[in-house]
């Protein structure tokens, strides 16, 4: 069995996928079916707990309804009503007779243990219990305060025994009391109490208890406080049991209610029905494992049913899955023979098909590669040679090249100049097969454009052209071959984010003319440098020649004004004469241009090192770089950008070394201020002259450097070196003033006064109370 699935793992694989589908929609109905079953059997134990809940629920209402009946009876009782309504004890005149009369209400119900009539006035309870004195001392509690919501309710109550003092002996009785409330002293009223003796409802209960013994459940009857209801009839564990339970899952409905609950490490199923007549609960407790009993028993038969199913289900997959392998069996054996293929150390049976299959295909690709390599040199050299030497070719040879293209060379012909913009970047970012594969790209889509009205070939020449020759057609224009092209540059700068320019030559007849045509068009291409990036240049443009007898763009008044901007630092003004010499010699021939550029460069270059020549300002620009870029440049607005550019950096350098310059000789005033100002006859003159420069011009760039004048920047340095004296030293006013270099009392007291607010004795002053404040 392992050898025969060895050599067939396809088989073994469609075996296993069969199996574990088929095993795993089992497990998922067997899980299914057990969950039914499992929340079948928790409903139908919900359905009987319910059934005896009822009956336990009738029970209470029926004891409450004759309950009800037999007091309401004794109310209106002549008798009952003398008893509630007597003032004084002495009225009573035959009380064997009314007592008797009280007992036959006794005796008649087994469900009550007492009657009890309270009255206000006398403060008396008359019973049937022992004697018709009796005195019940929960009675007061029971009747007063009235509390409304219990009206018309049994009310559960401790009857004492004893009669002078409350302890362990009493009696759990159910009490139902009807107030006569138009008879009330000090705010008590008069009633009529009957009492029901619990154990005729526990019976019920403890019934139903010992019939779910066998199961363990318990019945617990809870009151709208929540406490157990005759909690003596219940051991300490059972109370323990149901208070672990309930006291964080109790619930409030009114509505049977249904819950799990795990207490002490044990599972319980908790069932709840409210009793809404006395505002009491049924509550049922079982333990779960009587369920899981049963749950486990159905859990073996499901299991046994599963591995029943598995060892049928693995007979039947494999006569399944031999049936779905025989046409894979079949295939690999017809091909198997054909091709040369280990079919001992392959894989699996798609791993040696997908041998065969590579095999094949690499045959059949081969094949075709060295058939279209051949078609494809043989038309890349007869087109290649039509385009660079027409003229050379035989009448004999131009059958052969007419063969291999799908043109007509003796019709008309046009030729499309394809040229790929920004070059330089294009090598520099695509290795040389992308830079092959990209240009293909742009000749299939240029060709399939034009091929919707025109017969059309193209090639892939050298460095940024390619060509496209065609066929002219009857209603051919330039207008419609341009059209067509400008669809094909939007596809190609979205698609393959490349910008090109077209050269369109003028149609001709005549198979021999075709290169003369390409070297004229390669000629006129250069008009891109004028027009920009993305050019349609047509064979209707007229050339641009510089007319006899004009002046060039760049007169020698022209070179003179710009020299004078420059020394003058009018940037603006050399803005604008070197967009204006732009657009003039954007009408003069390709071939003239640039040397216009590089005579406007060498004028910028020469005018510059002059003004440098005897300077000690830095002056730092790349000659030769900038020379180098403005004639290597494709389009003349990027010549123009760059030349602007730097005269934009020319003057930035000349504006930080003139701030640096400022900046170094507003720290040398600083400098001398502040080792000076003691000397009364330090002026701005003074400072000027030493520096051997005007007081105005280091009056102006002290200001612009430092944001404040020489005089008050001296002022500032004098008062606070004042202040010092002032505060550090015994010095008198006309001694601080002569270390300070003021000589002027009344001049020394204004600055002062005008810096500080104060005078310097008012200030000396204040200095000192606040430094004695702080100590």
């Amino acid at each position: 069995m392992k050898d025969f699935f060895l050599n067939k793992k396809f088989l073994l694989r469609v075996y296993l996928l069969i199996i574990t589908l088929t095993t795993l929609i089992f497990i998922f109905f067997s899980i299914s079916v057990y969950m039914g079953i499992k929340d079948r059997t928790i409903s139908n134990e919900y359905k009987k707990t319910q059934i005896m809940s009822k009956q336990i629920e009738y029970n209470i209402n029926e004891l409450l309804k004759s309950i009800k009946k037999t007091a309401r009876a004794l109310y209106v009782d002549y008798n009952v009503k003398e008893l509630l309504t007597l003032q004084r004890e002495d009225e009573i005149y035959d009380i064997i007779r009314l007592k008797m009369k009280l007992d036959n209400y006794v005796h008649v119900n087994d469900s009550i243990h007492s009657i009890q009539v309270y009255n206000s006035f006398t403060k008396n309870t008359y019973s049937t219990f022992r004697h018709l004195l009796y005195n019940d001392l929960s009675m007061e509690s029971l009747i007063y305060p009235i509390d409304n919501e219990k009206r018309d309710m049994l009310i559960e109550r401790k009857f004492y025994l004893n009669e002078t003092e409350k302890n362990d002996q009493y009696l759990h009785v159910f009490s139902y009391v009807i107030y006569d409330d138009t008879y009330m002293k000090e705010g008590i009223p008069s009633a009529l109490v009957v009492n029901v003796s619990s154990d005729w409802i526990m019976n019920n209960i403890s019934r139903i208890n010992h019939l779910s013994h066998a199961n363990d459940a318990k019945i617990f009857l809870i009151n709208d406080k929540k406490h157990v209801i005759a909690s003596q009839e219940y051991t300490d564990e059972q109370l323990a049991l149901y208070q672990g339970i309930t006291q964080d899952a109790f619930v409030e409905s009114e509505t049977p209610a249904c819950f799990e609950k795990t207490y002490n490490h044990k599972k319980y199923l908790v069932f709840y029905d409210p009793i809404p007549e006395e505002n009491w609960t049924l509550v049922w407790i079982q333990p779960y494992h009587n369920l899981q009993i049963v749950l486990q028993s159905i859990r073996y038969s499901i299991l046994v049913l599963t591995i029943v199913f598995l060892i049928v289900g693995l007979i039947i997959a494999f006569f399944v899955s031999d049936k779905i392998y025989n046409p894979v069996k079949m295939l690999l054996e017809g091909l198997s023979t054909k091709y040369n293929v280990d079919t001992n150390h392959s894989r699996d049976e798609f791993f040696l098909l997908n041998q065969i299959y590579s095999e094949a295909f690499n045959q059949l690709k081969s094949y075709q590669k060295e058939s279209i390599s051949k078609k494809n040199i043989l038309h890349n050299y007869y087109l290649k040679k039509m385009i660079t030497q027409s003229e050379q070719i035989k009448d004999s040879e131009w059958d052969k090249v007419s063969g291999e293209i799908p043109l007509d060379v003796h019709k008309t012909l046009c030729l499309i100049l394809i040229r790929i913009d920004n070059f330089k970047q294009f090598e520099q970012k695509n290795n040389l097969h992308d830079r092959h594969l990209l240009k293909f790209a742009i000749i299939n889509v240029v060709s399939e454009v034009l091929n919707r009205q025109f017969i059309c070939d193209g090639i892939d020449l050298k460095d940024d052209q390619a060509i496209i020759l065609m066929n002219t057609s009857d209603d051919y224009t330039e207008d419609t071959v341009a059209s067509l092209l400008v669809e094909a540059q939007a596809f190609i700068e979205k698609h393959i984010e490349l910008s090109i320019s077209f050269t369109i030559s003028e149609p001709w007849a005549g198979k021999s003319l075709i290169t003369k045509h390409y070297l004229k068009a390669l000629l006129d291409s250069n008009r891109r440098y004028i027009l920009g990036r993305g050019a349609m240049i047509t064979s209707s443009e007229e050339s641009l020649k510089v007319k006899e007898g004009d002046q060039p763009p760049l007169t020698h008044e022209d070179e003179v004004r710009i020299r004078g901007l420059i020394k003058t630092k009018d940037k603006e003004g050399l803005f604008r004469e070197v967009n204006l010499f732009f657009d003039t010699i954007s009408s003069y021939p390709y071939t003239t241009i640039k040397s216009y550029i590089v005579y406007l460069v060498n004028v910028f270059i020469s005018t510059f090192q002059e003004l440098h020549q005897y300077s000690f300002s830095s002056y730092k620009m790349d000659i030769d770089e900038m020379i180098y870029k403005v004639i290597e440049y494709e389009v003349i607005d990027d010549a123009k950008t760059c030349i602007l550019h730097y005269i934009e950096s020319y003057f930035m350098q000349q504006e930080n070394h003139v701030a640096q310059r400022h900046k170094l000789l507003a720290e040398a005033i600083k400098e001398i201020i502040d080792t000076n100002y003691n000397d009364s006859g330090l002026y701005t003159q003074y400072i000027a002259n030493l520096l051997n420069m005007s007081s105005n011009h280091i009056s102006k760039v002290f200001k612009d450097t430092m944001h404040i004048s020489i005089k008050d920047y001296m002022n500032d340095v004098r008062l606070s070196k004042a202040v010092q004296l002032l505060l550090n030293t015994q010095l008198t006013i006309d001694q601080i003033m002569l270390e300070v270099g003021i000589d002027n009392r009344s001049y020394f007291y204004r600055l002062f006064k005008k810096k500080y607010g104060t005078t310097p004795r008012e200030y000396s002053y204040i200095q000192s109370m606040k430094n004695s404040n702080k100590s």
